[in-house]
């Protein structure tokens, strides 16, 4: 069985590394976008090699396309896989505009790499 690909996006290098570290190490199969642009290509790039996404693992805030306008650009491209937003803004109005879209799975950053990979297991 192939490993699961997760397109982990986040326009911070530290962070973007240390989850395509953790993922790596842990049998997953991450493809990194540093930003929402560069998300889009990969995800392009993914399906002109028939792979499919897995999980799409994404911080919510970043330049260029945030993490909920990538969102629903994938979504109308007809991407389906599960969504796990990260974000630094740990607040009942985030959560509430995350929920209005339909986006249920978030983490709080920072988090420790078991939360984050048991959140993973749950939506992968």
């Amino acid at each position: 069985m192939s490993p699961k690909t997760i397109l982990v996006v986040d326009d911070e290098s530290y962070m973007l590394d240390t989850i395509q570290f953790i993922l790596q190490s842990n049998g997953y199969d991450p493809v990194t976008a540093r930003g929402g642009e560069e998300a889009l290509a990969r995800l392009a790039s993914l399906r002109a090699e028939s792979r499919r996404v897995d999980l799409i693992l994404t911080d919510l805030q970043m330049p260029g396309p945030t993490g909920l306008e990538l969102i629903q650009l994938m979504r109308e491209a007809g991407e389906q896989a599960p969504v796990l937003v990260m974000t630094g803004y740990n607040d009942q109005q985030t959560a509430r505009r995350l929920r209005e879209r339909g986006i249920e799975n978030f983490l709080d950053k920072p988090f420790e790499e078991e939360e984050l990979l048991r959140r993973i297991r749950e939506l992968a």
